[in-house]
This record gives C-alpha cells, structure tokens and sequence, in this order.
C-alpha cells in the first residue's frame, strides 16, 4: 500500500473551491484516506484522476496484470499508443501522480494479500468473482471497509456499494442548516407554537422531524441553548414543539432564533453475497436516479447478473458480431427475472436487452468520465459521511444514442485502432462522422478540460477535414489546479485554451485543434464573424456565467447551429441540447435574477453575516480601488486646477451630489478620494496606522453610536407605537478596540498595509506583527465622538417610521449647495499638473481573492466579523468569509467529469441524427 508523502495540513488557498462544497471537516478526513483502485480500463482511470484531484493521501492502482492494448485509448487518457504491451498500472500511475504531489499514487499487478490500511476498495470491471472476493476481504475487516464495484459495458453501466452495517452518515444533503428568526411564541396545548419572520435572508425552511436549537429568546429563555424535535409545519411561517413535562416556560416577549441542528442517518448495506439474492430484492435497494424508472433499474438489474454469468461461463463479455450471444444474455435475463420478488416490478424489453448486450463488450469514454465521477463521489461519501451514497445499486443506460436500424456485423469489426471501442458501439461510419466535425468550444475551465479529453479519446475533430476551435480568454490561476486537471504548477499565468490544447495532444496526437485567446461577445465579432460561425458543425459551451451563454446562444440560433449546453454548482449539475426551431434555445428562459439586498439593511440593519461581508468588500473596493483610480485621474487630467476638472467632470453629465459623494463620502464618515490626497495623503506608515485605528473607530463604534441615538432599544415607530428594533432587525453595540483581541488587530494590520500599498509607501519588515503594531498604536490619538441629532438615517420602512421623535429626514442640498462645498474641499488643493510634476501617484489594489499575502480578505474578514460582533451575528472564519465575499462558485472534479460524460453522449446523438425527444434534458445530483 502507498504512504503518505505529504502534511496532512489543507492548502485552503488550493482547495477552497472543494472545501466549499465538502467543508473543512471533511477534507481534513480525505488527508487520512487510502483508496484501492482494482481495475485497468478508463472507468478507473476517470475514479482516481477524480479522487486525486479530491487531495486524499494515497492510491493505489491494481490492474490485475492487464496489459495496455488498443482499446484502452478509447477510455484511459493517460495511456498513448507507446505504452502498448505495457503494464497498464505502470504506465499511467506517473501521470496520475502529476494531478497532486500531495497524494502517493502507486502501482500493483495483483491485489494485495491484505487490505489492512485502506480506507476505500474500488472494483472497476472485474468478473464478479473477483468481486465477491474483495467484498468478503473488506467486510471482513474490523471496521469493515466501505466497498464499490462498478462497470461500463457498452452503453450500460452500473454501480454497487456496500458501506457496512451501520454506516454514518453525517451530513445527508450538504445543506446549510436553516436558520429562521422568531417573531412570536404561544403556548397551545402542551406544545409550542412558533412563528417566524416573514424574511428573504431566513425563509422558512423548517419541516416536520426536524430538530432545532433556540438561541436569543427574550422572556421565554427557558428555550434559549435546548434542543426541540419539530412535530409538524404549520403553514405558511409556524412551526409546532411539544412543549417538555414539569417544564414551565415564561412568556415569550420578542425575539429569537431556531437553527436547524443536522442528526446523523445510520444505514445498513448488504454485502455484494447477500445484494445477489434477488428474493430478498427490495425497491430501496435501486439508487433514486434522475434517468431510468424503478422497473428499467429491474430490468437493467436482471441484465448486470447476466452479463456476469455469461463472462462467467465464457471468460468474456458478450460479442456484438456474435448474435448469439445476446440471445444468450436474454434467456438469462428471463431467467433471473422470474426470481425477483412480487413487489419488484419489470416488464422485459427484449429489444433493449439485445442493443444493449451487442455493445457490451466496449468501454467507451462517455460512459467512463459519468461512472468516474459518480465513483468517485462515493469513495468521497464513503471516507467522509459527507452526502448520502448510493444504497445499493445503480443501473442506467443510454441505448437511445443507437441508431434507429441496427447496421451490418462489418460496420462494428474492429480496426485495431484507438476507437475499436467506440466502433463497437456505433460503428465505422459514425467514427467517420464524428471524426470529420468541425465544433467550437467556448470556454477552457473545468468543464473544458473534461471536454477536451473527452473529445480527444472519442476522436472527435481528428480526421483531416475536422477540427475543434478553442477559446478563453483567461490565465491559469492556482486555484484552478484542483479540478481543470489539464493544468500543472508550471502552467499557472499561462493561457488556459493554449496549455489545454497542448495537453490534450499529449493524450491523441492527432486532435485538430486550435486554441484562442479572445473572448466571445459583441466586441470580437471581427474574429468570430458570420463565416467563422457557418464554418462549424455545433458549439459546445464551457462557460460559467449567464451573459456570455446567451450571446453564444444568439450566434447560434442566428446561424442555425446546434449547442451543447452544461454547468455544475458544487454537487449539482445540469446538461441541455439546444436544437434551433426544435427545441426552446437558452435564451428563452429568462434567467433568474438575483435579490439585492436594500442598502439600509447592509448599512444599518444587518442581520445574517452575509450582510456584513458585502459591506466590506464595498468598502474595500472604495478605499483601495476606486478611490486610487480616481485620484490618478486627476493627476492625469489636462485641466489647470482641481476646480476646472470638476466643472469638466460636471459638463460630461456626472451630477454635482456625485461628485460631492465621490470626492468626500459620508458627510460624517468621510471615504471619498479627497482621503488619499493633499493633506489627508500619508507621509509615512505610522499615519497609515493612524488612519486604520480611527477608521476602526468610525466602523465599529461611531457609526453604532449614532445608530443607536437616534433609534435607542425602546424606540418606536411613532405610526403604529410598535418596538423599531423587531426581528429581522438586531439591536447594534459598539465594539470597543481591546488590541489583545486577534479580530481587532487584523483589521489595523490589513487596513494599514493597504493604505501603505495604495500611497506609495514601504512598509516594514515587521509589517505582520500585530506586536510591532501595537507599540505604533500607543502613540494614536483617538478624538471623543459625540452623536448629532440633525442627521437622519434610511431605514427599511423610512416613510412611516421616521427619527425616534417622527422627525422628517433631513433635506437634501441643492445643485448649488453641493458646488459651493466641492469647490470649498478643492480650493487647496494642488492643480494637477503640480500633482503629477512632483511624482504624485496611487496604486490601486485590484480585488484578489485568492492570494493570501496581499491582505484583502484579512481586511474583508476582519471588517465583517466586527459588524457581525456589532449586532450580535454569529462570525465567519476566514475561508468562509472568502467564499462569500469572493463570490467562489463550488466546484468538484466528480461533477463535471460527470456532466461532460452525459453531454458527450447527447453529441453522439445529434452525429446519429436522433429524434429530439431521444434527448435527455436533465439535472443531476451527486449528493
């Protein structure tokens, strides 16, 4: 077995796309877990660069002594035509290696003696005596180890688990518990009827046999820390608790939180032995999949235990130029029918079975990325308790991408060529077809790494009148490096579509393809004109964002070209064939817009973290890009003083409150670039200190303090005499600056390291030191604030709830007003020309997520955290903090290896020229 060669500490930074679908808990796991691959074809191939990718810490390959032939380059894209003759283990295991150096991969011939050590076996394709023996060695372990056996025979593949006794599972969905706010609680009958707020940021999501935990209860906190079983749902916002014996509960006054506390499932699973007594065959035990029926899962299950039962007599699977053979495998399939109990239903389609049995023998790539990325899920579920797996056995099909007739035995013999299989299952004419197409990738991501590699194993665009044209405009990111697993270390700044191409070339030298670096949209039509687009068979979209899929989606209906859409949201995936004038095209569903929460909520009245982190990251944008930018504006502005570039900024349409706005901010809180020019510009890094200390001050105490005067605990709204401070909204408190408390040293250490950044100045050595930084802070002088009572401040509610004494709010200046104290801010100021001829410059920060060192997310996470303190919001670790501000879409290797499996599949039925309705539209879910 392999060993670990690395730490079993997270790079979060590598991995924060995964972690924000598995969660740290669950990765830290994945660092302890060594799987055991037994299998030589693409299947096993697709599970361990899927399990590789998921950063577990070892491999192992085991294929059984097989030996690399020609039909392995249909499906295993870490084989080429060299290694033929080879040990197929020990010649793609080096290249596996590459995905992670922090994962041992390693190669065997035969099964290891004991599977002692190993977290996960993985049985790929073996007879099913092989099978049953593995099982038996892994449940016969203490604890006994979670066991998967899968297949892609032609068209058909199925999955079989077997977990154990009592297997935990941890987390069901992956969800995020929901958390609703309560706005009454009313004694009924030995139980408790709880009503929730009306609120977009806390919907209702509470159901019957839930479990719940109350927290800031007022009046009833006798609730507050216990934990209750929800008895139902009271529609539409009230839930029902049965209220405890001898437990006596004080009124409730206002208030509260119920928080959906997740309960661990224990499931039983059979043994692979006990699985095949199909007497004792229950509904359960079919996988609820998004494809086939309950009675096609029979008969596909009836068809599995005869493919095994003739490789079985036979040594071999069943032959399509041998019709017999399929005849075979329907008698057996009759045979094993009749022993299924009553309750299982299925009527024999022998057509299916016959179809399905001639392509039995192939292993081909679509098939082989979705089996590679539903396994290696659950090798994932299986080491993490993470997701509900498959319980016990998944069958699916796709014999609908066959050609209506069945061609003749000549069109399937083989060539002794890397597409042997694929001409097994459709033919040599198909291969021709698909071999001649001309498509257009839009997009060299994650989905466009799995496509290429899938396009390159299945010949697409290879012959000599083909091509695949391919575009992203991006650059390699680290990031990237956990799932587009085309990409290496060495490739990072480089062109996505370039470095795919070529790796993908390493895979089938003879791809036609051709990488570009221009982005599709409106402003490249000169690149991809009208030619451009007649000249290609279909496009295939790679994309992960919604405008750009429907400009390609408008090319495409304008030039009559089929598109092959997918996407993938964590676990969640999605694949749609869009036929112009047969089936709707992508546009035609407007795309669903996101709710935008009111700016007083984010600047007054937050009431989950994700209020407070947009917040932040707009002030962050403000401070140390915008700002800048509009400085260096100036600087390179021909006008002769500050006050003729205002008055030219006034002529080209901007209003004179946007300019006051921009160049002061808050009236009170200032944040307008007059803060990184003339006097108010730094001379040295103790005055960027200086200026982090009294924002934190503004922040965190200021602006709480004068919230708080205006609209005190008690407050009313004056129209109806009801509490102002009632759920959604938090009674805000000042958080004080204690420079012992790590949260608060964040902030000056990231808030005075970017204002040093943005003004030109080097900072110290020492500039991480929150000591270093406390010694500056002794020496910075922090002015009383006193609140005013001639401000207003907006509220949700603003035309009826008013000041705390219904004062109206306060009259805006006039177009005259707002000049008169623009041109009184700028009057000192330098002209632009002594600006720029002294060397003035700022240096903008451009938001980046992903880099640790630069302090943008130490500022954004510490921003948020404090006002999360401020109102009592419960805080957010860093990682968190960046997915959410960052916006970071969850991504895993296994879903989109899985989707691109699925849609490569609807490509075979648009070369096969299949009836519309043969297409599949459809979502998918891994969890």
């Amino acid at each position: 077995m392999a060993s670990a060669r690395s730490s079993d500490e997270i790079d979060e930074s590598l991995q924060s796309r995964q972690m924000a679908v598995y969660g740290r808990k669950s990765m830290r796991k994945l660092r302890n877990v060594s799987v055991l691959i037994v299998g030589s074809d693409g299947v096993a191939a697709e599970i361990a660069k899927n399990v590789i990718l998921a950063n577990v810490r070892a491999v192992t390959l085991c294929d059984l002594r097989a030996k690399v032939a020609h039909r392995h380059l249909s499906s295993h894209f870490y084989l080429t035509a060299d290694d033929i003759g080879k040990s197929v283990a020990a010649a793609s295991f080096r290249r596996l290696q590459e995905l992670n150096d922090a994962v041992a991969v390693s190669a065997l011939e035969d099964i290891p003696d004991s599977l002692h050590g190993f977290t996960v076996v993985v049985c790929v394709g073996a007879p099913l005596d092989v099978s049953l023996r593995l099982n038996d060695a892994c449940r016969a372990l203490t604890p006994p180890v979670p066991f998967i056996r899968c297949a892609a025979r032609g068209l058909y593949g199925s999955v079989f688990t077997d977990f154990g006794e009592e297997f935990v599972v941890e987390d069901k969905d992956g969800n995020e518990p929901g958390v609703v706010l309560i706005d009454s609680i009313l004694e009924k009958r030995a139980s408790l009827k709880v009503t929730c707020v009306q609120d977009e940021s806390h919907p209702m999501t509470i159901s019957g046999g839930d479990v719940v935990k109350f927290t800031e209860v007022m009046g009833m906190t006798e609730l507050n820390g216990e934990v209750y079983t929800v008895m139902k749902r009271d529609p539409p916002q009230s839930f029902i608790v049965r209220m405890r014996k001898g437990e006596t509960y004080s009124p409730h006054k206002s208030g509260g939180v119920a928080t959906q506390v997740k309960q661990p499932v224990i499931l039983a699973f059979k043994s692979l032995r006990l699985a095949l007594e199909n007497e004792k065959l229950e509904k359960g035990d079919f996988a609820n999949w998004a494809g086939p029926t309950q009675g096609r899962q029979a008969l596909l299950h009836a068809y599995n235990q005869a493919l095994d039962t003739f490789q079985a007599t036979h040594g071999c699977l069943p032959s399509q130029c041998q019709p017999e053979h399929a005849e075979e495998v329907l008698a057996a399939v009759k045979s094993i029918s009749q022993t299924f109990p009553e309750n299982v239903q299925l009527s024999i389609d022998e057509d299916v079975i016959r179809r399905l049995c001639s392509t039995a023998s192939a292993v081909i790539n679509p098939m082989a990325a979705i089996l590679g990325g539903i396994v290696g899920q659950e090798v994932i579920k299986a080491s993490t308790g993470k997701f509900t797996p498959i319980r016990q056995w998944l069958h699916f099909d796709a014999v609908e991408c066959l050609p209506e007739t069945a061609l003749a035995k000549e069109d399937h013999e083989p060539l002794t060529s890397r597409y042997d299989d694929m001409i097994v299952v459709f033919g040599r004419a198909f291969q021709e077809k698909l071999e001649s197409l001309k498509y257009f990738m839009v997009g060299c991501g994650a989905l466009g790494c799995e496509f290429l590699k899938n396009f390159a194993m299945m010949g697409v665009g290879v012959g000599k009148d083909g091509s695949i044209t391919v575009t992203d405009d991006d650059t390699i990111e680290r990031s990237n490096l956990t799932r587009q697993f085309l990409f290496r270390n060495r490739d990072v700044g480089k062109s996505k579509s370039e470095v795919a191409v070529d790796a993908a070339r390493e895979m089938n030298p003879s791809l036609n393809a051709i990488a570009l670096q221009d982005r599709v949209s409106n402003n490249t039509e000169s690149v991809f004109h009208g030619e451009f687009w007649r000249s290609n068979d279909g496009v295939c979209n790679a994309l992960d964002n919604v405008p750009a899929r429907m400009y390609v989606d408008e090319q495409c209906v304008r030039y009559g070209l089929s598109l092959l859409e997918s996407g993938t949201m964590g676990t969640k995936c999605h694949s749609e064939v869009i036929v112009p004038h047969k089936t709707q095209h992508y546009g035609a569903t407007p795309a669903a817009q996101e709710k935008q929460v009111p700016q007083c909520v984010l600047h007054n009245f937050p009431s989950t973290i994700e209020h407070c982190l947009p917040l932040a990251r707009s002030e962050f944008v403000g401070h140390f890009e915008t700002n800048p930018t509009a400085v260096n504006k100036l600087v390179d502005s021909p006008a002769s003083s500050v006050q003729d570039y205002i008055e030219s900024l006034e002529q080209s349409g901007a209003r004179m409150v946007d300019i006051l706005d921009n160049l002061r901010g808050h009236e009170m809180w200032g944040g307008g670039y007059l803060e990184c020019i003339g006097d108010a510009k730094p001379s040295d890094f103790l005055a960027c200190v200086e200026w982090a200390r009294l924002k934190f001050e503004d922040y965190f105490v200021n602006r709480i303090a004068q919230l708080t005067f205006l609209y005190p605990e008690d407050a009313k709204n004056t129209k109806t005499g009801s509490l102002f401070w009632t759920a959604p909204k938090r009674f805000p408190r000042v958080v004080r600056f204690d420079a012992d408390d790590a949260m608060c040293m964040l902030f000056i250490v990231a808030a005075s390291n970017l204002r040093a950044q943005v003004c030109g100045i080097a900072a110290p050595e020492n500039n991480h030191s929150p000591e270093f930084f406390k010694t500056l802070l002794r020496d910075v002088k922090v002015p009383v604030f006193t609140p005013r009572d001639d401000v207003s401040i907006e509220t949700e509610d603003s035309s009826s709830a008013g000041g705390p004494n219904d004062e109206p709010a306060n009259e805006p200046l006039d177009d005259g007003d707002d000049r008169a104290v623009v041109m009184t801010l700028v009057s000192r100021l330098p002209s632009p020309a002594q600006l720029k001829g002294s060397g003035f410059r700022t240096y903008p920060e451009e938001f980046e997520k992903d880099d640790d060192t630069n302090f943008h997310m130490d500022f954004i996470a510490a921003l948020a955290n404090l006002r999360a303190r401020n109102y009592s919001i419960q805080e957010v670790d860093r990682l968190e903090a960046k997915l959410k501000a960052g916006n970071i879409i969850p991504a895993i290797a296994t879903t989109t290896a899985m989707v691109t499996g699925f849609v490569c599949l609807e490509l075979c039925k648009l070369v096969n020229k299949k009836p519309i309705t043969d297409h599949r539209y459809s979502e998918y879910f891994l969890h």
